[in-house]
């Protein structure tokens, strides 16, 4: 890795970077700047270094070709001839995975004062996100799902925003930092484990007051499952199993319990549900209704989708809860095949770059079950999981 002193070049990228990753992580910017000014900010940062280096222009040009294939596929089948609705899903995936071409340039300069810095800016910004969210937490409990809502029209939601307290996005994007902290308080020597501890304490106990049921339960999994696949101790992974049966046969109990004693009204709410669902088969929540029905429409148009101008099927695709169902029914095997191949290209191109992912890979596999289960679609998410950790993943390896 490159020890340099800090050149113009290299501040320049920093500010570049910086300016770009506030865009995108900040509420305070993200919601009153429009996606084409992102867009026109980072074109000359992307393509003056794909064009300068061929490796970069390699690993990322397929990536422009292949939504590209999305915006055309849309403008020819889904929303015919309307430009706008065509390339709406491309700019979405192009602006979730810009935080990758930034990790690709970090790679490619090999600078470790820029690695560095880009870290700690990121982190910064998390972190105060964190703080002004926990500290609102005080006066609304509900404030991190208040915020799921994507409106611009409420004073008091665009109030909290210009605050930058942060929503659904943060929410998850502190989540996904679950699995990796736990890989790495797995694998650190007994005296280093404390502060990876008490941090990943730190985020459990946030995730649990945002009130994203869903969130907990992926992040405790994940977690789990980092701590045991890490561990060489035989005991231990016998012990874990055994504790992890247990929990599965009394997990109704176990909903029933959190139901009684949880405070947080949202969270019981939500537990209770769970339960009612395991022992009764029925549910209050409508996100299986909404599953069911974008598959319904994707049977419908299996291979390209559905016709995206009817404003029924617009509903349905843009209500699906899910960023699975939802392209399944905007875009057929087509459509959700290349959306999720830009994806695996670029947890190959990370593979390239560090040499191994096994211990990063825990991340990508909570990202796509989320996939799933909720829309992945923002910014934070993305750049937690295809810039953040593998730039710490990157530094650790290089020491």
């Amino acid at each position: 890795m490159n020890l340099r002193r800090i050149s113009v070049k290299s501040v320049l990228l920093i500010v570049y970077s910086t300016i770009l990753l506030a865009l995108l992580i900040l509420p305070h910017y993200k919601y009153s700047v429009t996606y084409m000014v992102i867009i026109l900010a980072s074109a000359p940062f992307v393509f003056a270094y794909a064009i300068c280096d061929l490796h970069i222009l390699r690993k990322i040009g397929f990536i422009f070709v292949w939504l590209a294939i999305i915006a055309l596929l849309r403008f020819m089948w889904n929303t015919p001839f309307y430009i706008s609705g065509a390339v709406n899903t491309s700019i979405i995936l192009y602006l979730c995975i810009l935080a990758y071409f930034i990790f690709e340039i970090l790679m490619m300069r090999d600078n470790r004062r820029e690695i560095f810095w880009v870290i700690v800016i990121t982190c910064f910004m998390l972190a105060l996100i964190g703080f002004n969210t926990f500290r609102e937490f005080a006066s609304n409990p509900t404030v991190a799902r208040l915020l799921a809502n994507g409106t611009t029209e409420d004073e008091y939601i665009n109030l909290l925003r210009s605050k930058n307290v942060g929503g659904f996005g943060f929410s998850y994007c502190i989540g996904m930092l679950t699995p990796y902290i736990a890989m790495r308080v797995a694998r650190a020597k007994w005296k280093n484990k404390i502060p990876g501890i008490l941090l990943l304490g730190l985020l459990l106990v946030f995730i649990f007051y945002t009130q994203y049921t869903t969130l907990l339960l992926l992040s405790v999994f994940f977690t789990a499952c980092a701590f045991v696949t890490k561990s060489n101790n035989m005991i231990f992974k016998i012990t874990f199993l055994i504790i992890f049966a247990i929990v599965l046969l009394e997990l109704k109990d176990i909903f029933l319990y959190l139901t009684i004693h949880v405070k947080l009204e949202n969270l019981a709410s939500h537990f209770n549900d769970l339960y009612i669902m395991m022992t009764s088969g029925k549910s209050s929540s409508s996100r299986t209704e909404l599953y069911g029905n974008a598959f319904a429409l994707f049977l419908k148009n299996p291979i390209l989708g559905a016709d995206l101008t009817d404003a029924s099927n617009a509903y349905i695709v843009n209500h699906a809860h899910s960023t699975f169902f939802g392209m399944l029914a905007g875009g057929g095997i087509v459509g959700t095949g290349i959306y999720y191949g830009i994806f695996f290209k670029v947890i190959k191109n990370i593979k390239s770059a560090l040499g191994d992912i096994k211990d990063i890979f825990p991340v990508f596999i909570m990202f796509f079950v989320l996939s799933f289960l909720n829309p992945v679609s923002h910014f934070e998410i993305n750049i937690v999981v295809f810039m953040l950790i593998p730039l710490f993943e990157y530094k650790y390896k290089k020491g």
